[in-house]
């Protein structure tokens, strides 16, 4: 594991999840997925899951689909698990694809997290893994500029994540629609795209 893996892996990433308690975000996904309401999603990915809070809240919105995570973190896997989600306890860095494609492959508040030389293969996992929709929704930045997270260096990156996965992808993925969830309205400041592989 990198360093990064090493720390949401462990004692950090068990505070982490601590302190974001499960808050449910169904107001943001109605939203998100408003365009898309006509094509019913029935299965879902998302990569650095957490303890799973969008999950559990797009299992409200889609109670028949079937639901899975990519998650470092013991304890947070233990706590989907409960969810009935199944679960990938593993560095995203380890997988290529997951099949079968999902409908929706979802990162929200996760590459900002991933370092430089590893976020190529973890944007080509959310590419190979979705079989229409991959959402972004990350701190934005029209260039990669490093932001200290707790104290701690080399942990947390602004960028133009949709920009570089339809640069890797071109003439393969459409954005659907994008938007700004501002903290001063219960967001967390993440500029979000919904992006659509074409035929």
């Amino acid at each position: 594991m990198n360093d990064q893996e090493k720390l949401w892996a462990g004692e950090f990433g068990n505070a982490y999840h601590e302190r974001n308690a499960l808050q449910y975000r169904l107001e943001f996904w109605l939203n998100v997925l408003r365009k898309v309401n006509d094509q019913p999603i029935q299965s879902v990915l998302e990569v650095g899951a957490g303890k799973g809070d969008n999950l559990r809240t797009l299992q409200t919105l889609y109670p028949e689909a079937r639901y899975a995570a990519i998650e470092i973190n013991v304890k947070a896997c233990e706590a989907m698990r409960d969810l009935g989600i199944t679960v990938f306890n593993c560095p995203s860095t380890t997988l290529n694809t997951v099949n079968p494609k999902q409908d929706l492959v979802i990162s929200r508040g996760f590459l900002i997290h991933v370092p430089e030389q590893d976020l190529g293969a973890t944007l080509r996992l959310l590419f190979t893994s979705s079989a229409r929709y991959i959402f972004i929704g990350e701190y934005f930045s029209p260039e990669r500029r490093e932001i200290m997270y707790r104290g701690y260096p080399n942990a947390l990156w602004a960028d133009d994540y949709a920009g570089r996965m339809m640069a890797m992808y071109p003439g393969k993925l459409a954005i659907v629609d994008t938007g700004f969830a501002y903290s001063g309205n219960g967001g967390d400041d993440i500029t979000w795209f919904l992006l659509e592989k074409t035929k």
